[in-house]
């Protein structure tokens, strides 16, 4: 798989995580928790940001993890954790700790989740298989 065709489906994959989490949100009246996660560390610019932010995120992430070069697969693994961290303080931190009004938007919660899940898989699937590739491509032709 090209790199261009990992970057487009992280992109798709991130326009629907930002979807689902614009959807959880429920125009102020439901639960901003899954953008704080989705859109982590992007998250801490404000909601404006988190949603454009998002698919933009898992576009690089997914470039970053199809790459062969090994600077781009260290960035990666600079991206991902600073993401997993901030999105442990963003679910604690104003406006996306907002925990009693999660339950309210239940269904678009459940598509961000198993997108998310889906994505977090796909990335680091990516990462391992550009891994061998790029092994591949230094070791001696037998």
């Amino acid at each position: 798989m090209t790199r261009t065709v990992s970057t487009a489906i992280g992109c798709s994959l991130g326009l629907v995580l930002a979807l689902s989490a614009f959807a959880a949100a429920g125009f102020g009246h439901g639960s901003y928790v899954l953008l704080g996660v989705v859109a982590a560390p992007f998250c801490f610019g404000g909601v404006l940001v988190a949603l454009v932010a998002t698919p933009l995120l898992w576009a690089f992430a997914s470039y970053l993890a199809a790459s062969v070069e090994s600077r781009p697969r260290r960035a990666l693994l600079f991206l991902l954790p600073l993401h997993y961290l901030s999105a442990l303080v963003a679910v604690t931190a104003w406006p996306y700790a907002d925990w009693r009004n999660f339950s309210r938007s239940a269904g678009a919660v459940m598509i961000g989740v198993v997108t998310y899940a889906v994505m977090q898989v796909y990335v680091w699937l990516l990462f391992r298989h550009a891994g061998r590739l790029s092994r591949a491509r230094r070791s001696p032709a037998n």
